[in-house]
């Protein structure tokens, strides 16, 4: 039952997030990690998060940063802060804040937070460092994942994977040094993925570039398809359908331009 308040307060939003993504063994529940990206997981847990809101009893206070309303559960909250601030936590959970911040600031958030996980798990507090790697990841790099394909996917991927390996390293329980190794090749990564995005994400010859070759390839699958119409319908002698189809690309054609206009 979603709706059971009791039963989503045990959970984090990543908790819900994993169980779309791999199932529960042995239950009714698949894993639907094959017919929803991360993106369109991230946004059921929240929906699903946001049936056991109560709307009247959130009221304006604290702020949850992405990270927290990621990790922490309403019964967390509820133990530190008490049934004002479980309130309020559910109701932000349920519509978490988008983060604006350039590239930099994301991978700069990234790297320090795993160093913080470092920390954690050197004093022993495993838990806690696994759930700051994900943050890390989460509320940093996955941000800035799309821009960075853009310019080399190559990098992206190296860097995620690397990534992953740092947070199975904590869960694995590896020691230190092993930890140690794995984090600096991932902050190695993330230190060439900046270089690579730089202080506002790319360029603008990059933009340029990146709109041009969609207008180019969006174009030229546009040609094919009407001169395909077109020859169909000349050999088939139906003369005033091509007149149409002409007239329907030339009015297409200035819709796109009053549409650049009004959006400059």
């Amino acid at each position: 039952n979603l709706r059971d308040a009791q039963r989503l307060d045990r959970l984090s939003l990543y908790g819900i997030f994993n169980t779309l993504g791999l199932g529960i063994e042995g239950t009714d529940m698949p894993s639907f990690a094959d017919q929803l990206d991360e993106r369109q997981r991230w946004d059921l847990a929240t929906y699903i998060a946001g049936l056991s809101v109560n709307p009247a009893a959130a009221k304006a206070g604290k702020t949850y940063n992405l990270a927290d309303l990621a990790r922490l559960t309403p019964n967390e909250v509820l133990v530190a802060e008490g049934p004002e601030a479980t309130a309020t936590f559910r109701a932000q959970r349920a519509v978490p804040p988008q983060v604006k911040r350039g590239p930099a600031q994301l991978l700069d958030y990234t790297a320090q937070t795993l160093d913080k996980s470092l920390a954690a798990y050197r004093a022993g507090d495993r838990e806690q460092a696994y759930d700051l790697s994900v943050a890390a990841y989460l509320e940093g790099f996955e941000l800035v994942e799309s821009s960075l394909d853009n310019v080399d996917s190559n990098v992206r991927k190296s860097t995620e994977k690397a990534l992953m390996a740092y947070r199975q390293s904590l869960q694995d329980g590896l020691p230190t040094e092993q930890v140690e190794q794995r984090l600096d090749a991932a902050k190695a990564l993330l230190k060439q993925s900046a270089g690579l995005l730089g202080s506002d994400g790319l360029s603008w010859s990059l933009s340029f570039i990146s709109g041009l070759l969609i207008l180019l390839r969006e174009g030229l699958e546009a040609i094919l398809v009407l001169a395909a119409i077109l020859a169909f319908l000349r050999n088939t002698g139906q003369q005033s359908a091509v007149r149409s189809v002409n007239a329907g690309w030339a009015l297409a054609l200035v819709a796109g331009l009053a549409t650049w206009a009004l959006a400059a």
